[in-house]
């Protein structure tokens, strides 16, 4: 590895789910764009009708099996923090 590839590499965020910071990552992001979307009446958006779809979302990934019950569970614990 050369000098400039490993700056190149430092510089370069980890976006892997196993950095620790991630899931507070994505949390704030989520909650910010939520908020944004919704400060700015974008086109009817709402949490309230954010959070509709994605009940709507989780409930049908159960009932189809599309995705594991964890996960879906971590959604909704998302969903809870972000939209509550």
């Amino acid at each position: 590895m050369t000098a400039s590839t490993a700056t190149a590499a430092a510089d370069t965020p980890n976006t892997n789910a196993s950095n620790p910071h991630w899931p507070q990552a994505m949390e704030f992001m989520l909650a910010q764009l939520a908020f944004v979307l919704e400060a700015n009446h974008t086109r009817g958006f709402s949490a309230h009708a954010l959070n509709r779809w994605i009940d709507t979302c989780t409930a049908r990934m159960l009932e189809t099996g599309s995705a594991p019950a964890a996960l879906v569970a971590e959604v909704r614990a998302l969903q809870a923090r972000v939209l509550a």
